[in-house]
């Protein structure tokens, strides 16, 4: 009878595609998001702690990428695709030799012979790859910039203060691209996303994207730490009528 939203953006979505009476929408955020909002800041003071854990070095620039999930369907990456999303980060460590990567696979997909091929591509040389889910927010906030595909991953991103670059996408997921092209620029091949990473390790290049992200997301989320509040009045104003 009622959902819950991110935001007015994601009301005015759901309205407007599935035919959902906006009354019935409830904008509230995230349970899930609220801790970004709280520990954002501390988790960052921990950035040497983290990328020396990780075998990096805390004085070289690091890049986040989110490992596209792979197999058959068309809204996924085959095998070729994923192994041009690392030869395209070695390309770009190629021309800046100080950048290292942490890749993010999602969990249970970081097998045997993705570990041999990025340990092969790499040398072993400025990179770290990891399917752990609960250190998320320490593993972003330790990055100077970070790339994510269609996923929830680039509101987390975003929430952790980290400018983003839209890598992988698929072109023609046009639908998605117009609404998240808004907080964040588009890399559609190697060359883009070379372009956009050598841009953003600019401080003052970061800092205006971190500033269009938190407009993006305050025009159009309620990510503000307190949706599990909001959580809990819709539950009780429509669920439990309790005295």
């Amino acid at each position: 009878s009622y959902m819950a939203a991110y935001g007015g953006l994601m009301r005015d979505v759901y309205a407007r595609t599935h035919g959902y009476a906006k009354e019935r929408i409830r904008p509230i955020g995230s349970p899930r998001f609220d801790h970004y909002v709280h520990e954002r800041t501390t988790q960052a003071e921990h950035r040497d702690t983290t990328l020396r854990e990780l075998k990096l070095n805390p004085s070289r620039p690091v890049v986040f990428a989110a490992v596209p999930l792979p197999g058959a369907y068309p809204a996924l990456s085959s095998s070729y695709q994923v192994a041009e999303f690392f030869q395209t980060f070695r390309r770009a460590q190629r021309e800046r030799p100080e950048l290292q990567f942490i890749f993010k696979f999602r969990q249970g997909n970081l097998v045997p012979f993705y570990q041999n091929y990025v340990r092969e591509l790499f040398t072993d040389e400025g990179v770290a790859a990891t399917d752990i889910t609960k250190d998320l927010l320490s593993l972003v906030t330790a990055s100077d910039v970070a790339c994510s595909n269609n996923s929830t991953l680039m509101y987390e991103i975003m929430l952790a203060g980290r400018p983003m670059i839209l890598y992988p996408w698929k072109k023609w997921d046009t639908y998605h691209l117009e609404i998240y092209n808004r907080a964040a620029p588009v890399a559609l091949n190697p060359d883009e996303l070379i372009a956009h990473l050598h841009t953003l390790l600019h401080k003052e290049e970061s800092q205006k994207a971190i500033a269009r992200q938190n407009q993006f997301l305050s025009e159009n989320y309620s990510f503000d730490g307190h949706a599990l509040e909001r959580m809990e009045a819709l539950l009780r104003e429509k669920l439990l009528p309790l005295p």
